[in-house]
């Protein structure tokens, strides 16, 4: 009896670890064809024209970024696609306690119709500041945290340094996703004059 126990037991905890391990992973979107970081989502605004929504697409690349003219590789206004390459900062906590900043970079590309317009976020990758411990910039790719084998510790632990990049790229990624839904869904003023 007291072996069918720890069998039991043994089986919920082995089930919990793998559901946490699942749960952990699965909040980052993995496009399956490149098994790469991918955010993308097609958002509608039924009676809003590809016209307006280009023009709103390129005033936000404009305030997003110091030089959008630098950013952007890509302005169609006739098919209605933007794509820019940029970066910006992240931090997290480290091990002991200690702050971390490295340099994330990306894709963003925007494809425009009457009514709705689709944004992606791709193309992720790291480079780190130089230190006294890394005498130059080290580039990381997304996928260098994804794998289970990379996120986990042998005892089962998440890796701290693992954990703040896959935070710290969330929270970034997140917060250009609501700046770009919140530009693109300005109402008009009603009165327009100045």
């Amino acid at each position: 009896m007291k072996s069918s126990l720890v069998i039991t037991l043994s089986i919920l905890l082995f089930t919990l670890y793998s559901y946490a391990q699942d749960q952990v992973l699965s909040k980052l979107p993995i496009d399956s064809v490149t098994n790469k970081l991918m955010f993308s989502e097609v958002v509608k605004l039924d009676s809003t024209k590809k016209i307006e929504l280009y023009s709103r697409a390129r005033e936000w690349f404009v305030k997003t970024y110091n030089s959008a003219d630098d950013v952007l590789q890509m302005d169609d206004k006739e098919s209605g696609k933007l794509l820019g390459k940029a970066f910006n900062d992240i931090t997290f906590e480290s091990i002991m306690g200690s702050m971390f900043t490295t340099r994330m970079f990306y894709t963003v590309k925007i494809y425009i119709k009457d009514g709705r317009y689709k944004y992606e976020i791709t193309d992720i990758y790291y480079k780190s500041y130089a230190s006294a411990h890394v005498p130059s910039m080290t580039t990381y790719p997304d996928d260098w945290f994804i794998p289970e084998e990379k996120v986990f510790k042998s005892n089962g632990k998440e890796k701290v340094i693992n954990k703040g990049y896959r935070n710290a790229t969330l929270e970034s990624i997140n917060n250009l996703i609501l700046n770009l839904k919140n530009s693109m869904n300005i109402q008009e003023k009603e009165n327009n004059s100045w």
